[in-house]
């Protein structure tokens, strides 16, 4: 079996029979498109489907440079920044394996801002402070934009505390612009990957930061601010989201 072959874990079965199982989750975040497809009850996650599509790209600055990043990072060890896509492909053309299933979800990092029931009513005028408001978490979409450094030195001494008031006074009417429909457990099960998500990248940094060549201050600097807009700034309403899967099937 090569690099790129799927890693199956059999486990002995009836009729000399195994089964041959595959779960992955890709690495790159890619944004769901406003769909009337419902959200699964409890976990708030998206079946991939036909009617649930995804695009690769993203509004939030630090989701589009974590991309650029980890994708650089792991094609110089020619590792794929993308599994689920891969990994149906590679389990079929393995061999003896037969009648092949599986299960993709999409899971959102927060509550997506079309979601909403007064999503209709709160995007009707363009010019309306909600729909300027929806994955970047409010005023702050200008600031994080510009250069990283630039907005880092920003947050430094006094002018930072005001900064930071004026963004989070302003997520704040995020959430009467948009109140969440989900459940408390649906919207546990979100911030769970959101947090899952950030210590990924948090690990990942001696990779990333080698591969992009960021230095220390910088990493830090960008790691922080990342975490106030995803956690405080509300900057993953735009329908980010993490995706895996699972992939089984009979191997003779």
């Amino acid at each position: 079996m090569n690099s790129s072959a799927v890693c199956l874990h059999l486990c002995l079965g009836p009729c000399q029979l195994s089964c041959a199982n595959s779960t992955k989750g890709d690495y790159t975040i890619r944004t769901i498109q406003r769909t009337s497809t419902p959200y699964a009850p409890t976990t708030g996650a998206y079946d991939v489907n036909g009617a649930v599509q995804l695009k690769p790209s993203s509004e939030n600055t630090f989701i589009q440079q974590w991309n650029d990043r980890v994708q650089k990072a792991l094609m110089a060890r020619d590792l794929p920044t993308v599994p689920c896509t891969l990994t149906g492909p590679s389990i079929v053309m393995e061999d003896g394996v037969t009648a092949v299933q599986s299960k993709r979800l999409a899971l959102p990092l927060d509550t997506i801002w079309w979601e909403s029931p007064n999503v209709d009513s709160a995007s009707d005028t363009s010019s309306s402070t909600c729909s300027k408001r929806r994955s970047t978490g409010g005023s702050s979409v200008e600031s994080l934009a510009g250069s990283s450094k630039r907005v880092f030195r920003k947050r430094r001494g006094s002018g930072a505390q005001s900064h930071h008031y004026n963004n989070r006074r302003s997520s704040a009417s995020v959430d009467s612009c948009y109140p969440s429909p989900l459940a408390a457990e649906e919207r546990a099960v979100r911030q769970l990957a959101k947090l899952a998500f950030a210590q990924l990248i948090e690990a990942m940094e001696p990779m990333l930061r080698e591969a992009n060549e960021i230095e220390l201050g910088e990493w830090d600097g960008w790691y922080r601010e990342l975490m106030w807009n995803w956690f405080d700034g509300h900057g993953l309403r735009g329908g980010e989201c993490m995706e895996f899967g699972s992939w089984w099937g009979r191997k003779m």
